[in-house]
């Protein structure tokens, strides 16, 4: 459960925060590793569990929520707050791996 995962692909923060904005409906966002985006990929290596501080926590307890609903819930709050770097593995987390092909 605290063993690290293997690493994943994922876009960086603001390149989600780009991609819900143009599409406020999106429920899955997933990386494409294109030569085009290379610059918005990141390769994350995170912990099979994650802390969630309570006040972030609170924001998930609804039921089925997709992943961007819990980004959109959580990363906008965690910016706001100044607390990037306390939640980073949490960040992480939410950016989520892209499915394996």
């Amino acid at each position: 459960m605290f063993s690290i995962g293997d690493p994943v692909q994922s876009f960086v923060p603001n390149r989600i925060q780009d991609e819900i904005g143009n599409d406020p409906d999106l429920q899955q966002l997933v990386p494409e590793i294109v030569n085009a985006n290379l610059e918005d990929l990141e390769l994350l290596t995170s912990r099979r569990s994650v802390w969630i501080p309570n006040q972030y926590a609170a924001l998930c307890m609804d039921e089925n929520l997709t992943p961007v609903e819990v980004w959109k819930r959580c990363y906008g709050a965690i910016l706001q707050n100044g607390h990037q770097d306390a939640c980073r593995v949490l960040i992480q987390f939410c950016a989520g791996p892209a499915p394996r092909k």
